[in-house]
């Protein structure tokens, strides 16, 4: 992004590029291409296809119904969770994607020491209400089983 100093500037109002960058990061995350919408939504249905046990919920935005957070995870990681769900970490450092985005990873370790996935999501936000949907759709995802310690 160029470097701007001031875009507008009265007694009444001001502000600086940083708040310019902040306002057009924010409105792209809340503007999802539609196209980029629906190849998640192709993706859920075809990975539901080849596995039942694919799991997904996509949150809506309240006025307009646009998708604001999206969670998925795979069979697989399911069962490794009903395994060695002991111990869980979150983290939300990864901001790579095209919407900058956080990216919202559960990882454990298994009986050998790696690291497992257990479960993604990309957020509008990290706001206390993108936390509490994806934390309640987390443990819906896990049969309602919580970790023993995150």
């Amino acid at each position: 992004m160029g470097k701007v100093v001031a875009l507008f500037n009265t007694s009444e109002h001001s502000f600086t590029g940083r708040d310019c960058w902040n306002h057009l990061m924010t409105f792209r995350r809340r503007n999802l291409d539609v196209k980029d919408v629906q190849i998640i939504f192709e993706f859920c249905r075809k990975m539901q296809t080849e596995n039942s046990d694919f799991f997904y919920s996509i949150q809506l935005d309240d006025s307009d119904d646009r998708m604001i957070n999206f969670f998925w995870i795979d069979g697989r990681s399911i069962l490794a969770y009903q395994v060695f769900g002991d111990v869980v970490t979150f983290d939300t450092t990864y901001r790579t994607n095209k919407y900058r985005m956080p990216f919202a990873s559960f990882t454990g370790l298994n009986n050998h020491g790696q690291s497992i996935l257990f479960g993604c999501a990309l957020l509008q936000d990290e706001t206390e209400k993108s936390f509490i949907w994806l934390f309640k759709t987390w443990l819906l995802a896990m049969r309602n089983k919580a970790p023993v310690s995150s």
